[in-house]
């Protein structure tokens, strides 16, 4: 029984490890947007993992594959205040815009 709680102490050691050194790689490309739509992350065909979140009273509009980021309209993703999307599979490769419904939204990017 010790050997076994010692070889499953081991595994969730090992798991917290790996899942801390994933977090650490993190790249960041948070930051605020206008009432117009701006580039807030280049494309990159290599990337891995994509987490966008509102961190914003207002609301938050991206897309995910370079075209202007326009609230409301079609292939533009909507996030109310506190919501948030992440990629971990089929994660889009395109270049992020995005427009806020006001001055001073501010937004959460971590990306792999």
């Amino acid at each position: 029984m010790k050997r076994l709680i010692l070889a499953l102490s081991m595994v969730i050691l090992t798991a917290t490890v790996s899942f801390a050194q994933f977090v650490a790689n993190f790249k960041d490309a948070s930051g605020t947007a206008s009432a117009s739509s701006s580039l807030a992350l280049s494309a990159n065909n290599s990337r891995q993992y994509l987490l966008i979140q509102n961190i914003s009273s207002n609301t938050l509009g991206f897309t995910v594959d370079g075209t202007t980021a326009a609230i409301g309209t079609a292939g533009t993703v909507t996030l109310a205040a506190g919501q948030g999307v992440i990629f971990q599979q089929s994660v889009p490769a395109g270049a992020i815009n995005v427009i806020g419904s006001s001055a001073g939204t501010t937004y959460t990017i971590k990306y792999l």
